[in-house]
């Protein structure tokens, strides 16, 4: 059995026993994040944070770059190019990393800063001096400013892999007390992670960020209404994560879309459904217009993670009494690494870091293992989070049902446009060619699979076989960077 060292609000599953990891065993598929930490009067270390094919994470020590696959290599200089040279520096002893699956947020309780509850598999701690590290699964306990604070820091240092548009995000919080976090301990860097198989193939963790945000915002503002503050947001309409989804769900309850406006025959729909009449909004409705059901509705605008972090700012400075003291000593540990930080954190070796003893070398067959192992993560169970809902909803007697993002729903609906985009993709294969499209110059005008001539600046042309002929000449570690 493995000696379990967590953060003090991290609770387990029932039953659930700390396993053993091991660093050297850990084949990272994808990164995720890059920073320096330490304390004062310690040396500062460099970290990444890499993803496997089994959607299991753990921190790597940044002087191993070398060991690591060349197109990780690359994404590690993309994002410092793309950074401003500026590196986070974590004030912390040691840090936690943890899978977020599932956020429940509790109906029922008084006030506005409510407890958020955040399932998944906590991996760490680290720094690790012999390379094992523990991961078990279980409930992170924290509340709406926590989480609302450590989006707007996760934003500010977002990890940029490859395109500006492929973005990683992380939500620093706080796992244990205020003096504990003031220490440097108990810090756990949180990364909602959608399903193993979107991760690997670098769809980014944005779109699960941006439902996160817009829950605890919704929530926020409906308790605000509650408790009768005169606050901005509550004069704010908060852009949705998807338009569309927003109007399937009305379509559902008998509402017709006309632009930005649904409305609804209340006689027809009764008639129609007799006796399934509609009680009041739940889910996503319920988040974007309240409870009530009127005939007329105004819809909100669709928007993206940057409109609520606008948002977001504004409102962790404006409520009375906020951010509080918890949340801002978790804030509080986040600043720029110093020049001579960060050349150190790149050069120097400590005897209380692993480093790996070779490069890392992806087998032959690694397509065949990653879906194996995907198969087995997408296989594995999470019925222990909903019995940790259920049972303190049960045992808390909430008149209102707790309000739950789930990472499983949004991969879904990702997993759902990607096959969409790929179905029109294909179709268009079977479209009729235009005549004379193989004499054209101008690309745009040629279906997929035709053949045609590029037009080079020069003046002269050559066909898109003998483009292809260049490519395959090229040498095979070329081909490793596309």
């Amino acid at each position: 059995m493995v000696e379990q060292s967590l953060p003090r609000y991290f609770v387990p599953r029932q039953g659930a026993q700390a396993s053993s990891r091991s660093l050297f065993d850990f084949i990272p598929s994808l990164l995720l994040d890059q920073f320096i930490a330490g304390m004062r009067h310690t040396r500062e270390h460099g970290y990444i944070v890499g993803l496997d094919a089994t959607g299991e994470l753990a921190a790597i020590n940044r002087q191993d770059v070398q060991q690591l696959p060349e197109y990780l290599q690359s994404q590690i200089s993309h994002h410092e190019i793309t950074s401003n040279g500026d590196t986070r520096l974590l004030q912390a002893r040691s840090f936690y990393l943890f899978d977020l699956q599932l956020m429940e947020q509790a109906g029922d309780v008084r006030g506005y800063n409510d407890p958020v509850y955040l399932y998944g598999t906590i991996t760490g701690p680290f720094p690790t001096s012999d390379g094992r590290y523990q991961a078990v699964e279980g409930q992170l306990t924290v509340n709406r400013s926590d989480i609302i604070a450590g989006i707007i820091q996760g934003y500010r240092w977002c990890f940029q892999g490859d395109a500006a548009s492929n973005r990683g995000f992380h939500i620093m919080l706080p796992g244990a007390p205020e003096e504990e976090v003031a220490a440097g301990d108990g810090i756990v860097l949180a990364y909602p992670l959608l399903s193993a198989e979107n991760m690997i193939s670098g769809t980014s963790n944005e779109a699960l960020l941006l439902q996160i945000l817009y829950d605890v915002l919704s929530a926020l503002k409906q308790d605000l209404g509650a408790e009768k503050l005169n606050h901005f947001l509550l004069r704010t309409t908060l852009p949705v994560p998807s338009r569309s989804l927003l109007e399937e769900d009305l379509k559902a309850q008998g509402y017709q879309i006309k632009g930005d406006y649904a409305s609804r025959n209340t006689l027809s729909v009764q008639l129609q459904n007799p006796t399934n009449r509609p009680k009041g909004f739940k889910g996503l409705l319920s988040a974007a217009f309240g409870s009530f059901m009127p005939d007329k509705l105004e819809l909100p605008p669709e928007g993206t993670l940057d409109d609520l972090i606008v948002i977001a700012r504004k409102v962790i400075t404006s409520l009375p009494q906020w951010p509080p003291s918890r949340t801002q000593a978790i804030m509080n540990r986040i600043d720029i690494a110093t020049p001579e930080m960060k050349i150190a954190a790149r050069s120097s070796s400590s005897t209380n870091m692993a480093s790996l003893s070779k490069k890392i070398v992806l087998p032959a067959d690694v397509n065949q293992i990653k879906q194996s192992q995907l198969s087995s993560k997408s296989n594995k169970s999470t019925d222990w989070m909903h019995d940790f809902v259920f049972n303190r909803s049960n045992h808390n007697k909430t008149t209102n049902g707790p309000r739950l993002t789930s990472s499983q729903e949004t991969s879904k609906t990702i997993g759902n446009r990607i096959s969409a985009v790929s179905k029109a993709q294909w179709m268009k294969d079977f479209e009729q060619s235009p005549p004379n499209a193989s004499n054209s110059s101008d690309l745009t005008s040629l279906k997929p699979g035709e053949t045609g001539r590029i037009s080079q600046g020069d003046g002269n042309t050559e066909t898109r076989s003998s483009q292809k002929k260049k490519t395959d000449d090229e040498p095979d570690w070329m081909k490793d960077f596309q």
